[in-house]
């Protein structure tokens, strides 16, 4: 459509039309009102980022916590967790202008990856941090995490492990589902291989990567998960 739109979305354009948020924050839409909170591996800088601004200024950061080393200090470690939340609620006029998918939500914080190992731990602390989204009252999880494969290989997840409700991540998010909470997981970078956990969580909703021009994303893991169940759930 050649109507004016109400946000203008800078290097974000191509994504938010494609799925048709501009529509939605037309109609209102913004993400007023909801909690979501971010499972990632660090959110190094981004209460200094001024694309953040708005976030900070309106105190929409809610709850902030490390489960890797138990401190509430989440701003340092990966960049990782900084540019999901981008994708997300990061916002700026002016030349170099962005607007997110949704800009308005209210946000939690959690580390529970450990970027510098890979190790059984941090599924642990995935569903550690869904037992603080419950307690904290999140509409909505992003986990943009994926485990398969660990430093020790003997700890490591086999395809028959990935039938949605065996491995501890995918026990944590089937849990938050029953719960109420809508947890949304990556399939993970590693295609034509197949998806990581939690993605191939029965009450997830695992999403797989598109291009722009609307093709599969070479990069982007593929399902279904070992149940046979259709992983990524949209693409």
């Amino acid at each position: 459509s050649t109507e004016e739109k109400s946000l203008n979305y800078g290097m974000a354009a191509t994504q938010i039309e494609q799925l048709n948020l501009d529509c939605l924050h037309d109609l209102g839409y913004t993400g007023n009102s909801i909690y979501l909170a971010v499972i990632d591996a660090g959110f190094n800088n981004m209460d200094n980022i001024n694309y953040f601004d708005s976030v900070y200024l309106e105190s929409r950061v809610l709850d902030n916590y490390n489960f890797v080393n138990n401190t509430p200090f989440v701003y340092a470690f990966s960049g990782h967790g900084t540019a999901v939340s981008s994708c997300i609620v990061a916002e700026k006029a002016g030349m170099d202008n962005y607007a997110g998918a949704a800009i308005d939500v209210s946000l939690a914080l959690y580390v529970a990856e450990d970027v510098t190992s890979e190790t059984e731990i941090e599924e642990f602390n995935v569903v550690l941090a869904l037992e603080r989204c419950d307690s904290a009252g999140a509409d909505l999880v992003n986990i943009s995490l994926g485990y398969f494969n660990f430093d020790d290989s003997t700890t490591s997840h086999v395809y028959a492990d990935l039938d949605g409700q065996t491995t501890i991540a995918a026990m944590g998010v089937n849990t938050a589902f029953s719960k109420g909470i809508v947890v949304l997981t990556s399939a993970g970078n590693s295609g034509p291989s197949n998806i990581s956990t939690p993605c191939d969580a029965s009450d997830g909703f695992c999403v797989g990567a598109i291009d722009e021009f609307g093709d599969y994303a070479s990069f982007s893991s593929v399902g279904p998960n070992a149940a046979g169940q259709v992983k990524p759930d949209v693409a």
